[in-house]
């Protein structure tokens, strides 16, 4: 995997980006009943589950970061590198935000902030991993984002089973 080198925080206007971390736990429950209500962008994403499947994990490094303003977390995304096709790229996992204009706009200005990142990293590629009819679409057409044709990717994809026993 590719290193990345992120700033541990910026401002995008009056809005802050730093990184997302267990301390989170309150901000995030209500950021995460709004997501609830909304079901905006993708499926369910529990405390637990981000806590599972990007902190607790110790096969990759994942990058969790949150944009907040006075009203509390507006966005969040997660990303992480992996060499493909002999190209440096970043994977963004998860951009999670809600149907409301403010969460909207940050979720914006987390994908800039994200294109000026993977430049200072010097990445090949930045992509997301997101199904083809998921809503939001249009936000990720309108910074850049392309769909990819699906002969473009002729290799089966890879997953990993973990199961956790109270053990």
């Amino acid at each position: 995997e590719p290193v990345l080198n992120f700033s541990d925080s910026a401002k995008a206007g009056a809005l802050k980006i730093s990184r997302f971390n267990l301390q989170d736990v309150k901000k995030y429950e209500e950021f995460h009943s709004r997501f609830l209500r909304d079901k905006m962008n993708c499926a369910e994403r529990s405390f637990d589950f981000l806590k599972w499947r990007y902190i607790d994990i110790p096969l990759r490094d994942y990058h969790l970061f949150k944009i907040e303003s006075d009203k509390g977390i507006q966005a969040i995304v997660i990303v992480r590198s992996a060499e493909l096709f002999g190209l440096k790229t970043m994977i963004i996992m998860e951009l999670l935000y809600t149907n409301d204009a403010d969460s909207k706009k940050a979720a914006g200005s987390l994908l800039f902030w994200l294109r000026n990142q993977s430049v200072s990293n010097a990445m090949d590629l930045m992509v997301i991993a997101r199904q083809h009819s998921s809503a939001g679409k249009l936000r990720l057409f309108f910074h850049g984002f392309l769909p990819v044709p699906t002969n473009f990717l002729p290799q089966p994809l890879e997953f990993i089973l973990r199961i956790h026993s109270e053990n």
